[in-house]
């Protein structure tokens, strides 16, 4: 029986329960990964002791607790496992000695010299009837040596999708925007993914793999939003530095994001896409669809006819080009399809007259509204949206409707008070905050005489934090927008001492995404990971090695 069993019972519904938390589980089959991810992520201590129990490993130098306090108990532990080589004759005794001329010492400096000693010797051994591949366990090593190697290993295995902690990086953010969706392996396995959108301290909008994790319970709000929160509470991250979370338009999505009180924000690709797909489902268009895949169809499965386009081609000076592949899932593949029929459009008449399919401008205003009647029912309305767009000083209020502009100022007020607020009760820590309550400087010299105000928070001290707030409001809004070509983000991380509580709400806005590429592109990797020569790989595995494969960049390379 699974030592899981030791945590869970089964109740008389068919469900597993947690003897520590009492969380219930579905569990209709025979399977436990459920079961174990939620020790995982929920009772980390109890999941590595039952881990290693099924794993069979106990006791030794393995244990948690156990360490080598010195280089002699360090030396002593490597040659208590050493392995005796046995070599293929029986009548002789093999010694192998290996040197390495280019091993640096350690040192506390940052130069380090060249040491010619042996560092890897394998021992003598007696006879034995058959020969045996070395093990690393047969080898010795000098401290200097064992360092540089245990460096070099480390990197290889992380970049080589083995698994490392992320927690560094992620503990220096401030605020954090999700993308998360499902995905089906090719061995037909449902796993979930999530990603986190960040700036980090060069202000610079960072994206990082949290997970892709199995998710073999139905996919309800409920189990979405329970396997999300695990993810998110194994990183540690507060409520106060989530900003966003960025899925499709799935009900089961909307729950979860719903369930978790975390403001969404709808992907537009999907958005696009649905808009997109309902125009080709028009009456008005659906001749002309059915009339371009017919063309398709034609050119993709007669040789003859390519052949013939291309004489009509050459003869009036077309462009030689041949018709795209459409897939039904892809709609710019179609449009691509049409571009390219429009541009043949002679040459395809000449092949094979056809009826007229122009579309008029009443079907052209028709399709504009299906459209924007579905982008409005995604984004409309969202608060979230607006700030992100008031806080982009390449657009600030430009592209937003309003009856009121006190209105629109009060509830960008709001906002920035109440996420500086926000920041103040999380202890938010970083150089911004300093800037927010500087020391008062005393002016001297010519400066007391010839001195203007500056626009900083000297000018303020005494002055309550609302009142400030609109004074930052009003010169952000007065000032010009800048050029769409400009990084919004290197325009605050320039004008963070101007606007010091706006730029808290800023660097907030500035992790929304549009879309949740992001978490399509675990899956891309997924697929390169999950192949069909690797569909036997466990689900634990396989997470592991898309969690590295996503996030390999962030390893650091050994220095030697």
């Amino acid at each position: 029986m699974s030592e899981i069993w030791q945590v869970f019972k089964k109740d008389d519904g068919g469900k597993v329960i947690c003897v520590s938390c009492n969380k219930k589980y579905a569990n209709p089959g025979s399977s436990t990964t459920n079961m174990w991810n939620h020790l995982r992520f929920k009772h980390k201590p109890k999941f590595l002791e039952l881990d290693r129990l099924r794993r069979g490993l106990s006791g030794g130098v393995f244990d948690q607790g156990a360490s080598i306090d010195n280089d002699e108990s360090e030396s002593e532990s490597i040659e208590s496992n050493l392995i005796q080589l046995q070599p293929s004759t029986s009548n002789e005794e093999l010694e192998i000695s290996q040197s390495c001329s280019n091993i640096s010492q350690s040192s506390n400096t940052d130069t380090s010299s060249v040491t010619n000693s042996s560092f890897a010797t394998v021992h003598e051994t007696s006879s034995a009837s058959t020969t045996r591949q070395l093990k690393m366990t047969q080898f010795t090593f000098n401290k200097s040596a064992k360092i540089k190697i245990d460096s070099a290993l480390a990197y290889f295995i992380a970049t080589n999708m083995m698994p490392y902690s992320l927690r560094r990086d992620l503990k220096s953010a401030n605020f954090f925007t999700f993308t998360t969706d499902c995905w089906t392996s090719s061995s037909n396995q449902p796993f979930i993914g999530l990603t986190c959108h960040f700036i980090n301290v060069n202000f610079k909008l960072i994206s990082a793999c949290l997970g892709c994790i199995e998710l073999s319970e139905d996919h309800t709000g409920e189990n979405i939003a329970d396997v999300l929160q695990m993810l998110i509470l194994d990183y540690e991250i507060p409520d106060w530095k989530i900003c966003s979370m960025v899925t499709d338009y799935g009900s089961n999505m909307l729950k979860a994001v719903r369930n978790l009180n975390i403001p969404h924000v709808a992907c537009f690709g999907h958005a696009l896409n649905t808009a997109v797909s309902r125009i080709f489902n028009m009456d008005e268009i659906k001749d002309v669809v059915h009339k371009v895949k017919s063309i398709h169809n034609i050119f993709a499965h007669s040789w003859k006819a390519v052949r013939e386009m291309g004489k009509i081609q050459e003869k009036i000076s077309l462009p030689n080009k041949k018709f795209p592949s459409y897939s039904k899932t892809r709609w710019w593949s179609m449009l691509e399809l049409i571009n390219i029929i429009i541009e043949q459009e002679l040459g395809l008449t000449k092949l094979n007259e056809s009826e007229d399919t122009d579309i008029n401008g009443r079907q052209i205003k028709k399709m504009y509204k299906t459209i924007i009647d579905i982008l409005d029912q995604r984004y409309q309305g969202n608060t979230l949206l607006v700030m992100c767009t008031v806080l982009d000083p390449r657009f600030k209020i430009e592209y937003i409707t309003y009856d009121d502009v006190s209105v629109l100022k009060k509830t960008i007020g709001e906002f920035c008070e109440d996420t500086y607020k926000s920041t103040e009760n999380g202890s938010y820590d970083n150089d911004s905050n300093n800037q927010l309550a500087p020391q008062k400087k005393t002016k001297t010299g010519l400066s007391v005489i010839f001195g203007t105000p500056e626009n900083n928070m000297d000018n303020f001290q005494d002055v309550p934090l609302s009142q400030k707030l609109r004074h930052e409001l009003d010169l952000y809004l007065n000032n010009p927008i800048i050029g769409f070509e400009q990084d919004p983000l290197d325009w605050w991380n320039l004008n963070k001492t101007t606007y010091p509580i706006m730029f808290v709400s800023a660097k907030k806005a500035m992790t929304v995404q549009a879309t949740s590429v992001a978490s399509e592109r675990i899956f891309s990797k997924g697929g390169c990971v999950l192949t069909d020569h690797r569909a036997s790989l466990t689900n634990e595995h396989a997470s592991q090695l898309i969690f590295l494969n996503m996030n390999k960049d962030y390893v650091p390379k050994p220095a030697f």
